[in-house]
């Protein structure tokens, strides 16, 4: 077919298969066919060939009457030869562009068969239901990776970006979150976790219950053990990936742990101010350090059932002439007390 088109002797069809495929060579671009157009083509040669075989065949034989032996031409097994490449090479190109499409994998891989992955591309959370009943809201652009085994002995999750976790309880199933080199224990809990890939610091925010969190040492500290750091609500901790060092605090915005119908209930007469602080411990499971001796006189008619923790702190604060502090993950009052 390559002679002839060089002689201008093919037909229109092959002049513009052969026009394609040089074209294809020159600008690395696969010739654009449909699959039932390439199977079409590849049947259509492969008759060409076995033409070409059998026309070989007749013009390579001996006259009749010399049977001792038989030569076939050079110059037909050629042409032969150069049809089966110019084939062969088109319908590799042809081939080359009906692979799949890569797809991010929502469940096993080729690479890690016995994993199970899920990520987020959308532009809100995605919400994903495990094995064992848990919850996960997978933050945009974020990722978790789970153990087909999950489940079995423990949980184990793997985050990279950011996720909320609402774990199911199981008193003898740890709930295992890995996010890089910070691992979060719990049993039953919801909480937070924020580990992006290049920040600096690895956040995780406690919402209802307990967790462990456990971050590596420095490796020059060989006698040092991993660091543990317990959370409850409304707690969280910060690791510094670069100084690891971590330091717990209060979440920016503490959010009540009663419901709502209890926060309703809350309601002071003149009461002393200890017992304010100790209401508002509760409401929200933090810690609030002041010196009772001090604050002893101090009563307040009031009620907190609006705005957050920090406001109603603040109003309390400047109604007995204080202030407040947070160190660490704990409110501490400051004042000379009421006459």
């Amino acid at each position: 077919m390559l002679k002839r088109y060089r002689l201008g002797n093919c037909t229109d069809e092959e002049k513009k298969i052969v026009d394609a495929w040089y074209e294809s060579i020159r600008s690395g671009i696969d010739p654009q066919m449909s699959i039932s157009e390439e199977e079409t083509l590849e049947k259509k040669y492969w008759h060409t060939i076995q033409t070409h075989i059998r026309h070989g065949e007749k013009t390579g034989r001996l006259p009749v009457g010399i049977p001792q032996r038989r030569i076939i031409p050079v110059w037909p097994v050629l042409r032969i030869a150069a049809v089966v490449l110019l084939v062969f090479t088109i319908l590799v190109l042809f081939q080359s562009r009906r692979g799949d499409p890569p797809v991010i994998a929502s469940h096993s891989s080729a690479a890690h068969p016995e994993m199970n992955y899920v990520m987020n591309e959308g532009k809100t959370a995605k919400q994903v239901v495990l094995p064992d009943g848990s919850k996960v809201a997978l933050a945009q652009g974020s990722r978790i990776s789970y153990a087909q085994s999950f489940n079995l002995v423990q949980r184990d999750i793997y985050l990279q970006g950011e996720a909320f976790f609402n774990v199911r309880p199981d008193n003898h199933r740890p709930f295992l979150v890995h996010s890089d080199e910070v691992v979060t224990r719990v049993l039953g809990t919801s909480f937070t976790v924020t580990a992006r890939p290049g920040e600096k610091n690895i956040i995780v925010a406690v919402h209802t219950g307990k967790v462990s969190v456990v971050t590596p040492r420095k490796q020059s500290d060989i006698l040092k053990t991993d660091s543990e750091t317990i959370l409850t609500p409304n707690q969280q901790m910060v690791y510094n990936r670069s100084a690891f060092t971590s330091s717990k605090s209060l979440v920016k915005v503490p959010q009540p742990v009663l419901s709502t119908d209890e926060i309703k209930r809350v309601r002071f007469e003149e009461a002393p101010v200890a017992d304010i602080f100790e209401a508002l411990e509760k409401m929200y499971s933090v810690h609030i350090a002041f010196d009772e001796k001090i604050f002893r006189k101090c009563v307040l008619t009031t009620s907190i059932s609006d705005g957050d923790i920090f406001s109603r702190i603040d109003i309390i604060c400047k109604a007995i002439n204080a202030t407040y502090t947070v160190q660490n993950a704990t409110i501490v009052i400051d004042g000379s007390g009421c006459n």
